[in-house]
């Protein structure tokens, strides 16, 4: 985590060091002053260029925390917010830490969670005003976040914190396990695509793309698949690509949910495999024969590939090996030099 933390002021300082020594070392603290009428403190950075540039310039960290008039604060930050889904968590206190404001990005950038945490800290007041915790209601993209999930559509996710607040029902279902009792009010377990028929707005979590479900349909996608891939020695890249959008077009699974790509060490410097892992945006990662040789589980036998590499399956065992004991999803697909395959993690939704 990188954290930056900016005053203008003597008292100023001394509530950015009182922050920046509770949220301790794992916070990475850098603290910064801009001020003429301030002394020397080899704690502190000089920022001498104009304020909206010095937030420009890192815009890039995790929490950005201002010390100061909230207008300030505002002004400073204004040319440079795009999205909701990357923008950084932003929160301000007044330089006597009597309030403390999450100002941006307060659930999927964490700056409410911030806010709280500081708040304790300095002995603040925490000013919250999201409508979902002001209302109390389950928040969609907090939810996403403490469960890894991926938000397909945040306009649609939007709306349903819009349905929520109107105390309308809105569906759910879920591949993996969930706890119906944990449902937060307004959310209701559906277990079938008829029954999912019934809700304007609904929330599908999971690896699959759905189809059919909801009228309107939220997808929420776990990373929680891994991709196990061999292949022939100088194999076209193109090779790779093309059995993965089969099997995943197949099997109708979103590559949103790949977590990694796997293989046999021999393999690491494999040109088609390593574009694949770069294309995917996920890690490339590769086990020894010894390693695929003790995973456990029923796969599909090749003398060649045993030949080869000394293990009698790479892709099926090397996708399981990386899933921490999950289950393999797709067998062996082999097509033009490349075999794939698809191991699934055991995961659990949790809505506490």
């Amino acid at each position: 985590m990188k954290t930056e933390i900016i005053c203008f002021s003597a008292t100023g300082m001394e509530t950015a060091l009182t922050i920046a020594a509770g949220l301790g070392k794992e916070a990475n603290c850098t603290l910064w002053v801009k001020s003429k009428y301030v002394n020397e403190d080899s704690r502190f950075q000089a920022v001498q260029e104009r304020l909206p540039e010095w937030t420009a310039g890192h815009w890039g960290r995790e929490l950005l925390v201002f010390v100061g008039a909230i207008g300030i604060a505002v002004r400073a930050i204004a040319s440079s917010v795009a999205s909701k889904t990357s923008d950084p968590a932003v929160v301000v206190l007044d330089e006597k830490a009597n309030f403390c404001i999450p100002l941006l990005s307060g659930h999927l950038g964490g700056a409410n969670a911030f806010a709280l945490q500081i708040a304790e800290i300095t002995e603040s007041i925490p000013v919250v005003t999201t409508a979902t915790d002001v209302n109390h209601r389950f928040a969609v993209d907090v939810f996403a976040k403490n469960n890894g999930l991926i938000i397909d559509s945040m306009v649609l996710a939007k709306e349903v914190s819009a349905a929520l607040l109107a105390k309308q029902e809105i569906g759910v279902y879920s591949e993996l396990p969930i706890k119906e009792d944990t449902l937060p009010q307004g959310l209701c377990l559906v277990r079938s695509r008829t029954e999912a028929a019934g809700y304007p707005l609904g929330i599908y979590i999971g690896v699959h793309v759905p189809s059919g479900w909801f009228q309107r349909t939220l997808h929420l996608i776990p990373r929680i698949l891994c991709l196990g891939m061999g292949c022939k020695k100088n194999v076209e890249s193109v090779r790779a690509l093309e059995l993965f959008e089969k099997v995943f077009a197949e099997n109708q699974l979103d590559k949103r949910a790949v977590s990694s790509l796997n293989s046999i060490d021999i393999k690491k410097e494999e040109k088609a495999l390593t574009e694949l892992s770069g294309e995917l945006g996920v890690p490339f990662i590769c086990y020894s024969a010894e390693q695929l040789k003790q995973t456990k589980g029923a796969f599909t036998p090749s003398a060649f590939v045993r030949g080869v590499t000394g293990v009698d399956n790479v892709c099926e065992r090397s996708a399981v090996l990386a899933s921490e004991e999950g289950q393999l999803l797709i067998k062996k697909t082999a097509q033009s030099g490349v075999t794939a395959a698809v191991a699934i993690m055991n995961r659990r939704i949790h809505f506490e």
